[in-house]
């Protein structure tokens, strides 16, 4: 039997139990989703970027769990670009990103480099989230 689950019981489940290598993970930032104090979001939701995540593999796990060790040990051992390169494995596919000159910005090799510092970070956190990484893990505490 395959349940037809939301994203948040998805991310839950996926940090309760073990997680499918194939599995593949939708997911837009929450920064584009802000909304005015009427409730209208101040993007258009059409206008939305779609990413498509797949969990790290037991190798890139490894990887990313000591890239948080040596960063709370100290912060100058990890290179930006490694942690980027990762997170550019683990990106399967975006839809309607669309840069402030409004061109549709197309998932190729680099392209990751053009998009914003805070949305990398957000998918780096998306992607620890899904291959199951804890709060300890985070910090720097995991095994």
């Amino acid at each position: 039997m395959v349940h037809n689950l939301d994203e948040k019981t998805k991310t839950l489940l996926s940090m309760l139990c073990g997680y499918n290598q194939e599995a593949r993970y939708s997911f837009t930032p929450s920064r584009y989703m802000a909304k005015d104090t009427n409730g209208v979001p101040f993007i258009p939701e059409a206008l939305w970027p779609r990413f498509t995540l797949r969990p790290y593999t037991v190798e890139e796990k490894a990887l990313r769990r000591r890239q948080m060790i040596d960063a709370a040990l100290d912060i100058h051992k990890v290179k930006a670009d490694d942690v980027v390169s990762l997170i550019d494995t683990v990106l399967v596919s975006w839809e309607n990103v669309i840069t402030p000159d409004g061109d549709v910005l197309e998932k190729k090799p680099g392209a990751i480099g053009r998009l914003a510092d805070m949305v990398i970070a957000d998918l780096l956190e998306k992607a620890d989230e899904i291959s199951g990484l804890t709060v300890a893990d985070r910090l720097g505490f995991g095994y």
